[in-house]
């Protein structure tokens, strides 16, 4: 019985899951040669290891058991017959406010995309963003010539209509080239069909990096 146990408890202790973030969206640019739109642009995602804890829990003795379901039994007795009014949850959602990709049933897409569900639709928004990037992106001639590098960091919303708004960018360093041309090139966007929560279009906001590489 003791080595019955044992290995139940070896067996329970042994848990891990895998977890990755909705944001966690690098796009890398490297410029080629003399020329500003000769790029290579590569996606990058991050993956994190979290690993749950199990819990044992002891069960009580039949003795205890028994006891208990007697008592319960006994005070169900003086309970009143009379019916209970169940609660109505009423729907509390603020469809004005701001969703993250991972509290809207449909991440925001370009329309060339044509997919439903929160996974293939993420999928689908980011990889229209690299592509869109390939296609627009001129390395700033002031960066090249001053030799300038860095990471951007780029928040913006899309609203109800499926504009980009709010466009922010913080660099690492503080170089005001990197974050004015990131804010004026993604400002250039597409219109792109809402988010979608429990039927309805919502704002939704996203963040991500430009790696600038020279």
């Amino acid at each position: 019985m003791k080595k019955v146990t044992w290995l139940l408890f070896s067996l329970f202790m042994i848990n891990s899951a895998f977890s990755q973030s909705d944001n966690d969206h690098t796009v890398k640019i490297k410029k080629n040669n003399n020329s500003s739109k000769n790029i290579e642009v590569e996606i990058v995602y991050k993956k994190k290891t979290e690993v749950k804890p199990t819990t044992i829990k002891e069960e009580n003795s039949t003795t205890d058991k028994t006891r208990f379901l007697i008592k319960r039994k006994d005070k169900s007795v003086e309970k009143s017959e009379t019916p209970v009014e169940k609660e109505v949850t009423k729907n509390t959602t603020d469809f004005n406010s701001i969703f993250t990709f991972d509290k809207v049933d449909r991440a925001p897409i370009f329309t060339s995309c044509k997919v439903n569900g929160i996974t293939s639709s993420i999928k689908c928004f980011k990889s229209g963003i690299t592509q869109f990037i390939k296609e627009n992106f001129e390395y700033p001639e002031e960066a090249i010539e001053d030799g300038t590098t860095g990471k951007v960091t780029i928040k913006f919303t899309i609203n109800k209509e499926g504009k980009v708004v709010d466009v922010v960018a913080t660099d690492e360093n503080d170089v005001e080239t990197l974050t004015q041309y990131s804010v004026e090139l993604l400002s250039k966007l597409p219109k792109l069909e809402a988010g979608v929560k429990e039927g309805k279009p919502v704002a939704t906001s996203y963040e991500f990096q430009l790696d600038f590489s020279l």
